[in-house]
């Protein structure tokens, strides 16, 4: 195997992707270059995995907390307040990691940057407007951008739009939402300098990015309107109240009972779908009914957005999270690469035991190919993906999959 040994700096990430059995000489050779990716159980090893990353310039830090050791943020904010790194960080509901998800401990992922990420603290940051100037003269052509977002932030999918009428269609975007799995909102972003919510970070990679985003639900009931909304929620449907037509067609089409003490029980298997030509429904999470029986999504709903009801069986999810990963085919395989994995919790709560199988399928659909790519990722709350012509939706109950590389 291509061993993880560092040089000096250069200004390039050095670290051996670990590939087939290939070796270290091998691997320089190739050109192939690092990534680090490493599972960090506590915050002793931490400190080992920051100290270590120190030694390189122009790479950030990524650094993925599982939500059931949410209570370390602050030590691990300490830890960051003492290392000269440049940093990322959020919770997540759990880290995908050599083909499995781990509830507890963190992933370090160390990428090549074009910036130092930024974060952009909610609408009232009146610093928002020049950074992401600077950020839009510092990408530059090409690269990526890593989004890692507050999940329960209401202002995520208009700061997306934002943010891609900006950079337009010259990087790729790819990311998720942060937070926890009982979708009740808490700090779950954070820095050197403390955690927050309704905030996100942006981490522009030098890297190119391929993705695959697939959902697997399918419609059920009649094509219906959003007819009036206030950004993501539904006030009415087809000219009536939203939830009592949500009800009816649920009742009729899934022969489920739905009413407002079941509510958040019943939703998360019969989500929105926003119909789209020549593509996939972009699919969001009703997530809390008003006491006018308004339904609160997790994403934007346009008004008048054509809508169905949706349903998933593990079949077809597991058959979705497939077709990403061979979404992901026509990546050069002799240039340096990692996959990305970004889950949708619900997914992972929907399916249970079987979820081993959805990641199973990604990984065999083109992710894992034959040189033993390394593989992280994370259950996610929402997660982002470019659509292309240069718009970036926020997604859920979504796989997005994908392959960093060498341009």
């Amino acid at each position: 195997m291509c061993s993880l040994k560092g040089g000096p700096a250069t200004g390039l990430p050095h670290f051996f992707l670990e590939i087939g059995l290939a070796t270290a000489a091998e691997c320089r050779l190739r050109g192939w270059v690092a990534v680090a990716v490493a599972y960090i159980p506590d915050v002793v090893a931490l400190e080992s995995f920051l100290r270590e990353a120190e030694r390189y310039d122009r790479e950030a830090v990524v650094l993925l907390l599982a939500e059931k050791d949410a209570g370390l943020v602050n030590d691990v904010v300490a830890v960051l307040s003492r290392r000269a790194v440049s940093a990322a960080g959020v919770v997540v509901p759990g880290l995908i990691h050599e083909g499995r998800v781990r509830r507890r401990g963190l992933l370090g992922v160390r990428l090549p940057v074009v910036a130092a990420p930024l974060l952009v603290r909610g609408d009232g940051d009146s610093r928002r407007e020049a950074a992401l100037l600077e950020l839009n003269e510092r990408i530059g052509e090409g690269g990526t951008l890593l989004i890692l977002v507050d999940g329960q932030w209401d202002g995520i999918s208009e700061f997306l739009l934002e943010l891609s009428g900006l950079l337009g269609d010259r990087v790729t975007y790819v990311g998720g939402g942060a937070g926890y799995s009982d979708a009740v909102q808490r700090p779950c972003v954070f820095s050197a300098a403390g955690i927050y919510t309704d905030a996100v970070w942006l981490v522009p990679v030098r890297w190119h990015c391929r993705l695959g985003i697939r959902h697997g639900f399918e419609r059920v009931g009649p094509l219906l309107v959003a007819t009036q909304t206030s950004g993501s929620r539904i006030r009415e449907i087809n000219w009536c109240n939203a939830f009592e037509v949500y009800r009816d067609v649920v009742a009729e089409y899934c022969g489920t009972v739905v009413d407002p003490d079941n509510f958040s029980r019943v939703a998360p298997y019969h989500p929105f779908g926003i119909v789209r030509e020549n593509g996939e429904e972009l699919v969001q999470d009703p997530v809390a009914l008003a006491d006018d029986l308004s339904i609160r999504c997790l994403g934007l709903i346009p008004e008048n957005s054509p809508v169905s009801i949706m349903r998933g069986d593990p079949e077809g999810m597991v058959a979705a999270a497939r077709d990403a990963g061979r979404a992901l085919g026509g990546v050069p395989e002799d240039r340096p690469r990692l996959g990305l994995v970004i889950d949708c919790i619900s997914r992972f709560l929907l399916l249970g035991a079987r979820f081993s199988e959805e990641l199973d399928a990604i990984l065999q659909g083109n992710l894992s190919g034959g040189c033993g790519l390394e593989v992280a990722g994370f259950l996610s709350v929402g997660e982002i993906g470019s659509g292309g012509e240069g718009w970036v939706d926020f997604h859920n109950k979504t796989v997005v999959a994908g392959v960093l590389y060498e341009p």
